[in-house]
C-alpha cells in the first residue's frame, strides 16, 4: 500500500536528480513529450495539487474545477520548490484522509492510497522525462516503482527491473520479450471495489 511516506521518498529522489540541472535550459523538450522541461514541471505541480483537491473534496463524479499555474518568470529552482510544495500538500491530504474517503479520477474512483500511487507515478515518470530532457540521469528506487506497479498496474508482471517495467507499462521504454505499449490506463480504485 502506498502512503504519504512514499510521496516523500519520490519527491526527494526527483529533486536530487533535478538540482544538478538548475543552470540548464528548461525550455528544451522533455523526453517522451511535446512539453518543455519547464512545462512538464508545471504539470507535475498542477496534477499533484489536483489530486490533493480531489481527495480533500471527496469529489465523487468530476474534477474539482481548480488548476495550478506556475508564474511565467519561475526558474528551475522555483519549479523544483513548487514540486516539493505540491507533493507536501498531497502528502498531508493522503496522511489525514480516512480510508473510506474516495475522490474522482477518470481511470477509477480512488482512495488515498490510489492518489498516492498516481502521485508517485507522476513524480517518477514526468520527472524522468524532465531529467532525461536535461541530459541528466534518474533512477528511482525499485521498491517504490514496485509499489506503484502493484497498486495501479495490477495485471502487469513487474519482472526483475521494476523501474524499466513502470516505464514500459506507460509506453516510455522497450521491454525485451514484450510488445510495445501504445495505450495504457492505470487502475487507482481499491482492489476490493
Amino acid at each position: 500500500m502506498l502512503d504519504a511516506a512514499d510521496l516523500g521518498a519520490a519527491v526527494t529522489a526527483l529533486a536530487d536528480a533535478l538540482e544538478p540541472g538548475i543552470d540548464r535550459d528548461w525550455t528544451v523538450s522533455a523526453l517522451n513529450s511535446e512539453w518543455s522541461c519547464w512545462k512538464a514541471a508545471e504539470h507535475i505541480c498542477d496534477v499533484l495539487f489536483s489530486y490533493a483537491g480531489q481527495l480533500a473534496a471527496a469529489a465523487p463524479s468530476a474534477y474539482v474545477k481548480l488548476w495550478l499555474k506556475a508564474d511565467e518568470k519561475a526558474g528551475p529552482a522555483d519549479l523544483i520548490e513548487g514540486i516539493r510544495a505540491t507533493t507536501g500538500i498531497l502528502e498531508s491530504v493522503v496522511r489525514n484522509t480516512a480510508t473510506d474517503v474516495r475522490g474522482y479520477h477518470p481511470s477509477g474512483i480512488a482512495d488515498a492510497a490510489g492518489f498516492a500511487a498516481m502521485g508517485v507515478a507522476e513524480l517518477l515518470l514526468h520527472g524522468y522525462d524532465i531529467v532525461a530532457g536535461l541530459g541528466l540521469e534518474f533512477r528511482p528506487p525499485d521498491e517504490l516503482c514496485g509499489k506503484v506497479l502493484t497498486r495501479i498496474f495490477p495485471t502487469v508482471d513487474s519482472g526483475p527491473d521494476q523501474w524499466l517495467t513502470l516505464r514500459w507499462a506507460t509506453g516510455r521504454a522497450e521491454f525485451p520479450g514484450r510488445a510495445a505499449v501504445t495505450e495504457w490506463e492505470w487502475k487507482p480504485a481499491p482492489r476490493s471495489e
